[in-house]
């Protein structure tokens, strides 16, 4: 019989290959749950932040006013830039500390930019425009109008015989890898407040 001291190099190379398929299975373990977690997160991310641009624009709607008689307190235009009743910028007037507003809404390359101007007199605010420089992005990675439809709808029933207007929002997004897209499957529908002018 012989006096056995140690391994031999066999018997060390199958423990090695052991302890490393058992290394990758454990590590492949930790990993898994970790991306798994990490789309939850961006998920989350993406959904708050189409629900924070939501309540913007539905408070903005709720308040919405008409600045004059002629004006509905909510115009949506199309793509060559008439009002009609479903597009992709949005105008909502408003009436606050004794000016009027004039807040757009705008799709323009994936994302949902937000202007806004203040006039002194309806009239003026009427005419105005919301220039280039007064737009700010608010959303990123929004489905456009060749996916998801246009982006604003006016469903008033009667609109000729109803001033308080009916609005359909439809904003899903999705996240900066493309991969995750918000789970919103009903436009969300607004209504303004009023039917009065100031």
């Amino acid at each position: 019989m012989k006096d056995n001291h140690g391994l031999t190099l066999m018997e060390l190379l199958v423990t090695l290959s052991l302890l490393a398929v058992i290394s990758v299975v454990g590590i492949s373990f930790f990993f898994i749950p970790n991306k798994a977690y990490d789309r939850i997160v961006v998920r989350n991310n993406l959904e708050d932040d189409v629900n924070s641009v939501l309540r913007r624009i539905a408070d903005d709607i709720h308040s919405a006013i008409k600045p004059d008689y002629h004006t509905n307190a909510v115009e949506i235009y199309n793509s060559q830039g008439n009002i009609s009743t479903s597009g992709n910028m949005m105008y909502i007037y408003g009436y606050y500390n004794k000016k009027y507003q004039k807040i757009s809404y705008k799709y323009e390359n994936g994302a949902l930019y937000m202007g806004t101007i203040e006039r002194d007199d309806a009239e003026s605010i009427i005419k105005a425009n919301v220039n280039a420089n007064e737009y700010s992005e608010i959303l990123r990675g929004v489905i456009g109008p060749d996916e998801a439809g246009d982006l604003f709808q006016d469903i008033t029933v009667d609109p000729l015989k109803n001033d308080q207007r009916t609005i359909s929002v439809n904003i899903i997004a999705r996240d900066a890898e493309k991969n995750i897209v918000t789970s919103r499957e009903k436009p969300l529908i607004l209504t303004t407040r009023t039917k009065n002018s100031p």
